[in-house]
């Protein structure tokens, strides 16, 4: 709120300027900016392509362990 509708409704020009101060800080500590947001995507990049990655090596590790296990009850069937 600009320090003039302030002080067109009582407050002094010394306390309207304090509220409108204190306003805006609260105002610009909750927005956020675009390195905010870029630095935001690069994380969300990271951790999907770390996630990616380990359930890639978990499915190779479970296609090598059913193979084997298909492989050694065909051995132990025969």
């Amino acid at each position: 709120m600009p320090p003039e509708k302030l002080e067109a409704s009582g407050f002094t020009a010394e306390q309207a300027k304090g509220q409108a101060h204190a306003l805006r800080e609260i105002i610009d500590n909750q927005i956020a900016t675009k390195q905010d947001v870029a630095a935001l995507d690069a994380s969300v990049a990271t951790r999907i392509a770390e996630a990616k990655a380990d359930l890639i090596k978990w499915y190779i590790g479970t296609m090598f362990a059913m193979t084997a296990l298909i492989l050694s009850l065909i051995k132990f069937v025969h």
